[in-house]
């Protein structure tokens, strides 16, 4: 799977903020980042997404592309304008019900500790009995979590591939047309 990656420059303009703003988030927490080769800090595409969402307008970074990729020639890139943004939004679709499904298994653990809660709070239980359920629960939840988390994040890496794929696919279609197949059609 190919990563987009931006230097914090990079990331400002595509968010429509200031370096110093991109600095603060990543020095807050709110936004992660990675170390290049040389130790500089980078920007995932899809963290800024995660971030900023509808703010994030990829193509105001100048000079982008993938790590470890040329980027297309500018004929390309805006003739693919188009594409990149429909992409750009089904992945803040897609992500926004990863966040639903996320939000809906942290109800139910919530759930499973307000039982857990009622338990402690109940005198009448039995110390061995309440530890035993509360071992169970806490088991059971920490086991629908990991499944669940693994199956999304698995799904998630499977759309990014076919996504990536799909893009290099257009890309290598415009690039292997002809000067006269690019300027007739």
């Amino acid at each position: 799977m190919t990563k987009t990656t931006f230097n914090l420059t990079q990331a400002g303009r595509i968010i429509g903020k200031s370096r110093a703003t991109v600095q603060r988030a990543l020095a807050s927490g709110k936004l992660s980042y990675e170390l290049d080769e040389n130790q500089n800090r980078i920007v995932r595409a899809d963290e800024l997404i995660r971030v900023y969402g509808d703010q994030a307008k990829f193509d105001r970074a100048e000079g982008r592309g993938p790590a470890t990729e040329a980027p297309p020639p500018e004929a390309t890139r805006s003739e693919l304008s188009p594409q990149f943004l429909k992409l750009q939004d089904q992945l803040i679709s897609q992500y926004r019900g990863e966040v639903e499904r996320l939000e809906s298994a942290l109800k139910r653990a919530q759930e499973g500790q307000n039982l857990i809660t009622s338990l402690i709070e109940d005198q009448r239980s039995s110390e061995a009995k309440w530890q035993a359920t509360f071992e169970a629960q806490a088991e059971t939840i920490a086991n629908r979590l990991a499944s669940q988390n693994n199956e999304q994040l698995k799904r998630l890496e499977t759309r990014h591939e076919k996504e990536t794929a799909q893009l290099k696919k257009l890309v290598q279609a415009e690039r292997s047309k002809s000067l006269w197949r690019k300027l007739f059609g």
